[in-house]
């Protein structure tokens, strides 16, 4: 009889005991879609995108999670630290980059295909530096969000 409960014991702990020591994979955060997360303070900025044509100008799709109050919200690239501010409300979730919220990017100086460095940064908060794709508009959901400036000729 403690044999048989021995040999039980030692057969289920043995076919479950590997997640013991192993690794949850639904724990690990990942990014699920083309673009890159950051955390700022009460900003996350979630799919981070620069679309563009001809690698000048650009156009940034993001979802900003604000759960504090109201931000400015100052994106920094380039070599010659240029910056784009937008305001960001408060305790609210905010898309730019479509029609509604346009943030363009002049001057990125980043082809398609390439990553972006962007320093992230809202008032005395602590920025934080993420690489963000660069894509164009072969990929049928982000043709209609390439910016005008970079459709001219």
């Amino acid at each position: 009889m403690i044999a048989s409960v021995a040999l039980a014991a030692t057969v289920v702990f043995g076919t479950t005991g590997c997640n013991l020591v192993s690794p949850q994979s639904t724990t690990k955060e990942y990014d699920p879609s083309d673009g890159v997360s950051v955390n700022v303070g009460d900003l996350r900025l979630r799919n981070l995108i620069v679309l563009t044509d001809d690698g000048i100008d650009g156009n940034l799709i993001v979802t900003v999670v604000n759960t504090g109050g109201p931000h400015s919200l100052s994106l920094q690239y380039g070599e010659d630290d240029t910056t784009v501010s937008t305001i960001v409300d408060g305790n609210v979730s905010t898309v730019f980059g479509g029609e509604s919220a346009p943030l363009v990017l002049p001057d990125i100086d980043a082809e398609p295909g390439s990553f972006m460095p962007m320093f992230v940064q809202y008032g005395n908060e602590t920025g934080k530096e993420v690489l963000v794709p660069v894509l164009d508009g072969t990929i049928a959901p982000y043709d209609e969000f390439i910016t005008e400036a970079s459709t001219d000729e």
